[in-house]
């Protein structure tokens, strides 16, 4: 019975039914903010919402239910593919997170270079995107606009 539940287990984990991400280690780091914030921008950009989401901060998760973020999101989806993404500084501030307060974060700026085929040309992005830690992970967050209207129940405007 034992061996068939295991053999069941690695055979889901293997169709992506469900996905286990391990735990950091007791006294380990938060890795790398620079490859946490490529792995967000790189779903927000493809449109996978749904595992952004995931690492969304627990008071933004709130605001936004996941699917009701999902929906919103796909309202207006990223046009184009990645052509690079360069992480060019990361800086210790304390910013006010909407909902939180005060934190300490980190600011990830980076370059997001993207093609559009519809009009066939590049779009250079430059952002700051801001992490904060909840329980020994990263977490990202809704601007204040963003998350004052999903507290509301709207998806607000779309940006371009």
């Amino acid at each position: 019975a034992v061996a068939a539940l295991v053999a069941g287990a690695i055979a889901a984990a293997a169709f992506g039914v469900f996905r286990v991400e391990a735990a950091p280690a007791q006294g380990t780091t938060l890795g790398d903010p620079r490859l946490f914030v490529k792995r967000v921008i790189g779903q927000i950009v493809r449109d996978d919402y749904a595992r952004a989401w995931l690492t969304l901060h627990p008071a933004h998760k709130a605001a936004a239910p996941r699917w009701t973020y999902v929906v919103c999101e796909l309202l207006s989806p990223v046009a184009g593919d990645i052509v690079s993404l360069e992480v060019v500084g990361v800086t210790d501030r304390r910013i006010s997170v909407a909902g939180v307060g005060r934190l300490p974060a980190k600011g990830v700026t980076f370059k997001l270079v993207l093609n559009e085929p519809a009009v066939d040309e590049t779009i250079e992005v430059w952002h700051t995107a801001h992490l904060v830690t909840v329980r020994g992970r990263w977490r990202w967050i809704l601007t204040p606009e963003r998350y004052e209207y999903y507290l509301a129940g709207a998806c607000g405007p779309r940006a371009p």
